[in-house]
């Protein structure tokens, strides 16, 4: 008979007694539960933070190449102040950008390069040709020559005019 008793007492001892071990034992999950959830919305923010971040750099550096273009297009040389903001705009593409825009701005940045040494070539030349004691035909190739950077700065012009750098930078929004 004692050992019916044990038995019956040793059940009871896992049995609930009442409705508060039922709450109890419902609070785990549910803690669970909330966890997971605070954590994905701290996840989710950190992405909206992180997409807005990434957003304001392509801002900034479609800024930097659009102020370097309209300096271009506007005095129809570079300086080595706009030059330098192509290359800071370059720099952060290579960091945080696509490889797609690094092209561009390459592409771009090498044409500024070009159009900053050709002033100087065509005063070289000028000052070539403005020597006294040059023979006509080296005068006229020097002309030539000139003439030629002239036709090569009217190109770069152009291309920086006609440029739809934007293009890209939107696919970088968009996406």
């Amino acid at each position: 008979m004692q050992e019916i008793h044990l038995v019956n007492q040793a059940l009871q001892i896992n049995q609930p007694k009442d409705l508060f071990d039922y709450l109890v034992g419902a609070t785990t999950p549910l803690i669970a539960l909330l966890a997971a959830f605070f954590a994905f919305c701290q996840w989710r923010t950190y992405q909206k933070q992180y997409r807005a971040m990434i957003t304001d750099r392509i801002v900034k550096n479609y800024e930097k190449l659009s102020k370097a273009q309209g300096y271009i297009i506007k005095h129809g040389n570079i300086d080595f102040e706009h030059f330098r903001l192509l290359a800071l705009a370059l720099d952060e593409a290579r960091v945080c950008l696509s490889p797609e825009l690094v092209e561009y701005l390459k592409a771009i940045y090498s044409k500024a390069g070009r159009l900053l040494e050709i002033p100087d070539l065509i005063n070289e030349k000028k000052e070539q040709i403005e020597e006294v004691g040059i023979k006509e035909e080296e005068k006229s190739r020097l002309i030539q020559e000139r003439k030629v950077l002239h036709d090569e700065k009217s190109l770069l012009l152009r291309e920086f005019i006609y440029a739809e750098h934007y293009k890209i930078y939107r696919k970088l929004l968009v996406a």
